[in-house]
């Protein structure tokens, strides 16, 4: 059974705990924290500042390298920088934090998500070997500050389990206990309407959007999916140019412009 997407908690160099951290961005941008400022101290820890949705610019984290650890430099980085700790309940740092009545807030990832973070595990791209996970964190982040419910949410975390036909016929007799049934309705609502316009399609064939939650979901797989086209696909794919016209023409059926969300910062 696959786990949470395979990061190093005992990082022993700078470069693997930034390798660490690249991971936690992603996942902290779904509840609007978003990367400021990464300091590196001493060669034996880093601190992270955040930019907040509760606009409070005092939020921040601190990882400290396996072999410094247990020299009280945690909370000595935490008065240095006078930072509240933003920290995930998968990161276990909230009896350490309490012990040492550190302020902090822990950010909770609910059942839908852990079902699509188990069934991605350590999976990656082929061409471009981006793990799959980060499509659903980049896609979470865009979902979260465009204001999307958290039923709209859970949709998007599970759509790939339902998409595609191996996808769907391997999972229609899945566990869905505890989602709310309406975001596994909607995601099967987004494998109807996103499977009538792929790039192997015709754009007449386009069903059309049938409920505002999907056009959400679908607005930020296409903006997250253009993201990762242009950084890697882009004039090196050999359907380059009809990817660039698909992606086009989702933009104009989603009635977006791309420009707008060129410049996001995905964590």
């Amino acid at each position: 059974m696959k786990t949470e997407y395979s990061i190093n908690y005992d990082a022993e160099t700078v470069e693997e705990a930034k390798d660490y951290l690249k991971y936690r961005y992603k996942q902290l941008g779904k509840f609007g924290f978003y990367l400021k400022d990464e300091f590196v101290i001493e060669n034996n820890s880093i601190v992270s500042i955040y930019k907040d949705p509760f606009d409070a610019g005092y939020y921040g984290s601190v990882y400290i390298l396996k072999q410094y650890r247990e020299k009280r430099l945690f909370s000595k980085r935490v008065q240095e920088f006078m930072i509240t700790i933003a920290t995930l309940d998968e990161c276990n740092l909230s009896d350490f934090l309490e012990s040492k009545e550190i302020n902090h807030i822990v950010l909770n990832h609910n059942s839908a998500y852990k079902i699509i973070q188990q069934y991605y595990g350590n999976d990656k791209t082929k061409r471009s070997e981006v793990p799959l996970i980060y499509h659903i964190e980049e896609g979470g982040s865009i979902l979260n500050t465009t204001g999307a419910s958290d039923i709209v949410k859970d949709a998007y975390y599970l759509h790939p389990l339902l998409q595609s036909d191996e996808g769907f016929n391997k999972n229609k007799s899945y566990d869905f206990t505890g989602i709310n049934t309406e975001s596994v309705i909607l995601a099967m609502e987004y494998r109807r309407v996103a499977n009538s316009y792929l790039s192997t399609n015709n754009i007449e064939d386009f069903v059309g959007f049938s409920c505002e939650e999907v056009k959400q979901m679908l607005m930020a797989d296409k903006i997250q999916n253009h993201k990762d086209f242009m950084l890697f696909h882009y004039e090196k794919h050999e359907r380059s140019n009809e990817l660039y016209q698909y992606f086009n023409h989702w933009f104009r059926l989603l009635n977006i412009d791309y420009n707008d969300w060129a410049d996001y910062d995905y964590g």
